[in-house]
């Protein structure tokens, strides 16, 4: 158990394949709808809500049986049992929602955060339950203080984390100046712009097989159910169940069908918008680090959560961010960015300084670039004209 693998039945949701230390868990069809559940509920879906979509795909769940599966830390791939002191433990789990979005879920249902009031009471203080402490990995609060310098009183702001005996406290200033900075590593830098359109464009191009994915299961479950209602209807007809009967399937299966409609609306929207998007998306990573400075807090929310999806900690002992994993398009174009050097795309011979690393194999790098099908790199003529047409 203590290596991650869980050795008892599989929660709801789950499948096991392999034996002893080589257990994995796997999510199955209903894991998968778990999975949006969590999304669902991030985006500030009540528990009724989340039911109801849940059913209108064909799982019925109590809520008793989803507030048990929304708290459950096997869902975001970690292990919590007796067997390991009920220390939490990273399993060999297909998790259904990433840890980092699982503590955000908690802070929802706590109503501590409630659908985000109390962030939206305090836009100075964007990474408020967003930066994790490095010490316990709790998710830090923020509060302000008053200080009188010389004949005026001025307000400071500071981030804090509750957990008893951590005394990790922080000048809001320091943290929001050190996240800048963090983010601007990832900025996507003219050399590069170009290349970028085209790792967007394939972006974009999975997006919308993904959407057109949902749109057609959402279709297919439209169409059972209007089959459904269909026969409903022809049996009420030929006298083979009564009145009440009848209205409570009729009922039933519209308000299914009604949601359904609903979710199709918004995947065929998201389907018609995507080019659009493509030039937004490009200028958005070009500056990422500006943009955050200036943008409102929802903005800011978003771009958190884009660039660093696994969470991000505040070391006190550094005084810096720790990051598990930013995501993964940003990684690579900052290292693109850095060492991208001549015409042909080739970075120096030697190791490039990269946020305060070295890396070992330039080389390797270009290699798995051109896996990705993004090179050959345009020539500067080419990016300039690219850039022209995009701004």
């Amino acid at each position: 158990m203590k290596a991650g693998a869980y050795i008892e039945k599989a929660p709801f949701g789950y499948y096991k394949e392999g034996k002893s230390r080589e257990t994995f868990c796997y999510l199955d069809a209903n894991g998968k709808l778990i999975a949006k559940a969590f999304k669902w509920k991030l985006s500030g879906d009540t528990n009724k809500e989340i039911l109801d979509k849940l059913e209108a795909r064909g799982l019925s769940l109590t809520k008793q049986k989803l507030h048990k599966i929304l708290v459950n830390p096997f869902y975001a791939g970690k292990i919590r049992h007796k067997f390991t002191n009920m220390e939490l433990i990273d399993g060999q789990i297909e998790p259904a929602v990433t840890y980092m979005d699982f503590l955000r879920v908690q802070e929802i249902l706590s109503g501590r955060t409630g659908t985000y009031v109390q962030q939206k009471e305090k836009p100075s203080f964007p990474l408020t339950h967003y930066v994790l402490c490095g010490e316990d990995g709790k998710p830090l609060t923020s509060y302000t203080k008053n200080k009188k310098l010389k004949t005026r009183m001025l307000e400071f702001g500071y981030y804090k984390c509750n957990q008893q005996g951590c005394n990790t406290n922080v000048s809001a200033k320091e943290m929001h100046e050190k996240y800048e900075a963090l983010l601007c590593k990832y900025d996507v830098g003219e050399d590069v712009l170009s290349a970028f359109s085209v790792i967007v464009g394939r972006m974009m191009n999975s997006y919308s097989e993904v959407s057109e994915r949902e749109s057609s299961e959402l279709k297919r479950k439209i169409s059972e159910i209007k089959k459904t209602i269909k026969e409903v209807k022809l049996r009420f007809a030929s006298g083979k169940i009564d009145d009440e009967t009848y209205s409570v399937a009729i009922q039933e299966y519209t308000n299914r069908k009604d949601v359904l409609l609903l979710e199709l609306e918004k995947w065929q929207l998201d389907l018609s918008n995507q080019k659009e998007m493509i030039p937004v998306v490009i200028a958005t990573a070009s500056k990422i680090g500006t943009l955050w400075k200036k943008a409102d807090l929802e903005i800011k929310k978003k771009i958190q959560k884009l660039v660093f999806p696994e969470g991000i900690f505040w070391d006190k002992k550094k005084r810096d961010y720790r990051t598990k994993k930013s995501n993964a398009v940003f990684e690579l174009l900052g290292r693109i960015s850095a060492t991208y050097g001549n015409e042909k795309g080739l970075p120096p011979r030697e190791a490039v300084p990269l946020c305060g690393r070295r890396d070992s194999n330039p080389y390797a790098l270009r290699h798995q670039i051109l896996s990705l099908g993004c090179l050959p790199i345009p020539t500067r003529p080419q990016i300039r004209h690219k850039c022209t047409e995009f701004f």
